[in-house]
């Protein structure tokens, strides 16, 4: 008789953020792999259906936030998913002029709540009216 047992406890702890990021590329490099296998046998159906989870892997984020992901190579998960849960779930969503505010005043809390001054940065210049300067 097999005994089942809770995922946590059968898996142990979880791996830490360097293994966990090795995993992800392994897995990112086999689902790419599997992707030019399903093409050269010429089943292009299976090749479409792993595309995204492809896409997931490189990028690490869930598919919701893959059409942000194209905004800027820099952008992390973190940011991404702030943006998304702000309404922002695509690139159109931040270009509408209307969103400018609301986008500035959610950066500028994540900006406070996120970073953590370093010895011998320089002050970022805000300009007259407190935004930052165009």
């Amino acid at each position: 008789v097999i005994e089942e047992a809770p995922l946590p406890t059968a898996l142990g702890p979880p791996p830490d953020a360097g293994t966990a990021q090795a995993l992800q590329r392994a897995a990112f490099e086999l689902c790419g792999k599997a992707v030019a296998f399903c093409k050269e046998l010429g089943h292009d159906d299976m090749a479409a259906m792993l595309r995204p989870l492809k896409a997931r892997l490189e990028f690490g984020v869930k598919k919701e936030l893959l059409a942000l992901k194209g905004l800027a190579a820099e952008a992390t998960p973190a940011l991404l998913r702030c943006l998304f849960d702000a309404g922002f779930q695509a690139p159109k969503h931040l270009l509408k002029p209307h969103t400018r505010p609301r986008l500035l005043a959610l950066l500028a809390r994540r900006h406070q709540t996120h970073y953590v001054k370093q010895p011998g940065d320089a002050a970022v210049d805000r300009g007259a009216s407190g935004g930052p300067s165009h």
